[in-house]
């Protein structure tokens, strides 16, 4: 994670930037094959699904983001050590990130940009394991951040993989806490 935390705040809103701006369903090749190939397992009607692969740049803008980040955890918080008093104890706060593992839902294809923008704030490292109803929007956003940005640390925090969900033989050796330290599950108690 240490080439994530040599990224300021502002720096990763202007990665997040630049790739909203390359999620234009009208040039992003990525997006277009996995929009084309959402209608045969979105659980929503094709408009749906246009209208939220039209969307997904919209949400990486910086002041989206930075509301976000700010409402949800404090910017100051994600940047340093915030010193606190509480009943005359002097504290310091910070979020840290974490090597994750998200199991999203596939009801939407902004779940799987809210994932990576999530990922990118915290300054954490990704697996994303893509749902079967919609394995492959965070592939397409994936694949948009190679082709724009290979060697840059947020684009190497990510990855994207499909499994069939409860497969013990591989989930027992992948769910290890010197492989994952945090695992966020959308979704019902299956």
């Amino acid at each position: 994670l240490a080439p994530l935390y040599e990224l300021s705040f502002e720096d990763i809103l202007d990665y997040l930037k630049r790739l909203g701006d390359r999620l234009d369903m009208a040039t992003n090749e990525h997006l277009q094959e996995a929009c084309r190939l959402s209608y045969r397992t979105a659980p929503t009607t094709p408009p749906i699904v246009d209208a939220s692969f039209a969307a997904l740049g919209a949400m990486f803008r910086p002041e989206t983001v930075r509301e976000m980040a700010e409402e949800s955890i404090g910017v100051r918080y994600l940047e340093g050590w915030v010193e606190k008093e509480l009943e005359g104890l002097r504290l310091g706060v910070r979020c840290f990130g974490a090597r994750t593992l998200h199991i999203i839902a596939g009801n939407s294809p902004m779940i799987s940009a809210l994932t990576i923008i999530r990922n990118a704030v915290l300054r954490s490292d990704a697996i994303i394991k893509a749902p079967s109803n919609d394995p492959f929007t965070a592939i397409a956003i994936a694949r948009t951040m190679i082709d724009m940005a290979p060697d840059h640390p947020i684009t190497k925090s990510v990855s994207v993989a499909y499994w069939r969900g409860g497969d013990e033989a591989f989930e027992e050796r992948l769910y290890q806490p010197w492989n994952i330290e945090k695992i966020m599950a959308w979704g019902g108690f299956a």
